[in-house]
């Protein structure tokens, strides 16, 4: 089985579209008289250049080279942002469990409260001692 360094692979992706030819890049079909397809692209000066002579590859797989040549930088892009999203929901989502167990543990001292009140035989309970329970200012006597 084969072990996936995304990371590596990812960096590497992103070394090899950055030193390529850059975008975009179309497939000339028979400019040349030739059989099959070629790819050009643009140089930094900006003119037209041969990125590959595809004669002998199916047309189908020389718009596949064509079509990765924008698409690669893009998808890593959007990969690299929905990551960050990632984190940042991760991260709000630890921040309301927390919040969520606090609550819990107030309310469980509140209800602990009432269990006590309940085993005094105290028919009536102080609003103000529940609210400071789930306010977590007050916390039942332990048994």
């Amino acid at each position: 089985m084969t072990t996936i360094d995304r990371d590596r692979d990812r960096d590497r992706l992103r070394r090899l579209a950055d030193a390529a030819t850059p975008g975009p890049w179309v497939m000339d079909d028979d400019s040349r008289g030739l059989v099959g397809p070629w790819i050009d692209g643009v140089s930094e000066e900006g003119t037209a250049r041969e990125i590959a002579d595809c004669t002998w590859t199916d047309e189908a797989d020389a718009e596949f080279i064509t079509a990765v040549r924008g698409a690669v930088p893009a998808l890593l892009d959007a990969l690299t942002r929905a990551e960050a999203q990632s984190e940042t929901r991760r991260q709000q989502t630890a921040y309301w469990q927390e919040r969520a167990e606090g609550f819990e543990a107030r309310i469980a001292d509140a209800l602990a409260l009432c269990d006590e009140w309940a085993a005094m035989g105290t028919r009536q309970m102080s609003i103000g001692a529940v609210r400071r329970a789930l306010d977590g200012t007050v916390t039942p006597d332990p048994q």
